[in-house]
């Protein structure tokens, strides 16, 4: 028996949540969830990646746009897992972070 497991790879995007007081929901609305409906600081972007776009259960399609070249282009993206630093903080208005995609599928 031979195993297939199709064309993925494996992307570490890494990456700054910023609070300069914009609401960063990008679609999904939350009524009676954060501080007057926003999404603005710090943990409550933590708290909207871990609970909201990483859930499984957010049904989202998301597309990989690879802006120095079209390797990626067009292919499904899966969100797979999302690190962020719990006791060290560089300042208290942005945190490094890092998430992890899958682009392509699986056979």
């Amino acid at each position: 028996m031979m195993g297939l497991s199709g064309q993925t790879a494996d992307i570490t995007v890494n990456f700054k949540l910023w609070n300069d007081g914009t609401d960063e929901q990008m679609v999904q609305h939350l009524t009676g969830v954060f501080t007057n409906d926003t999404v603005v600081t710090l943990t409550e972007q933590m708290t909207y990646i871990e609970d909201y776009i990483q859930a499984s259960s957010f049904s989202a399609t998301w597309e990989f746009d690879h802006v120095t070249g079209d390797r990626y282009d067009e292919r499904e993206v899966y969100f797979g897992k999302f690190d962020f630093p719990v006791i060290k903080r560089g300042s208290p208005k942005w945190l490094d972070c890092r998430m992890g995609l899958t682009v392509g599928k699986s056979v």
